[in-house]
């Protein structure tokens, strides 16, 4: 697994070590090491306006390197996510909820901020359980995040229980925002106030969906 240090060189490697052609790029996606299968899929996003919807040349490609946990790294796999948040598609929605899954605590986060870009209410189970069971701190924190950015009130009783979360600044902070956001209200941090209000009125305002997730 690369560090955050080693994270921080690959910019520095890039420039010194690099493809030039677009067919070396497209076979690192998958057959170079860590840092060839960064750069190939920088260089094929890169070729695109940020913002704008992912060719179908884009999807083709990104696809399959966000779901390859076998011989993509888990930087790449992250890269690939990234980019489908900046290059918005339906096409990419699933690939995003299943990388909630991905082994790479980057990839979950990246996941999770595509989804919140998406504001898609179907993504809210999803993120309600990561919110609720992923290992990592971050990864609960933008889950908390994208689940205010979606606007989905079925979220208000996740993020209540997420003001209990283990850790107070990442999640517990996120988790108040995105009550405040979601019902104007502002009962502060404290999860008891929280739950009795839900118990008196949250329940019957807010009340009900959530599934899928499953097994």
């Amino acid at each position: 697994m690369i560090s955050w240090k080693g994270l921080a060189a690959i910019s520095v490697t890039s420039l010194l070590v690099g493809c030039t052609t677009a067919a070396e790029h497209r076979e690192n996606l998958t057959g170079g090491g860590p840092i060839d299968q960064l750069e190939a899929v920088n260089y094929f996003t890169d070729l695109e306006p940020e913002g704008t919807e992912a060719s179908g040349e884009l999807r083709d490609l990104l696809v399959p390197v966000a779901q390859d946990r076998k011989t993509v790294s888990g930087i790449a796999r992250s890269a690939a996510l990234r980019a489908m948040a900046r290059h918005p598609h339906p096409d990419f929605f699933q690939s995003l909820v299943d990388a909630l899954e991905d082994p790479s605590f980057v990839a979950r986060m990246r996941a999770a901020e595509g989804l919140g870009r998406y504001r898609d209410a179907r993504a809210v189970p999803h993120l309600a359980r990561a919110l609720a069971e992923d290992e990592h701190p971050w990864v609960r924190m933008k889950a908390a995040q994208a689940l205010t950015l979606i606007g989905d009130r079925s979220a208000v009783k996740p993020l209540i229980d997420a003001l209990a979360d283990s850790y107070p600044d990442p999640v517990r902070y996120d988790a108040y925002l995105g009550l405040e956001a979601l019902t104007s209200l502002d009962l502060g941090r404290d999860p008891e106030a929280w739950a009795a209000w839900w118990e008196k009125e949250g329940r019957s305002l807010y009340g009900a969906p959530i599934p899928p997730p499953g097994p």
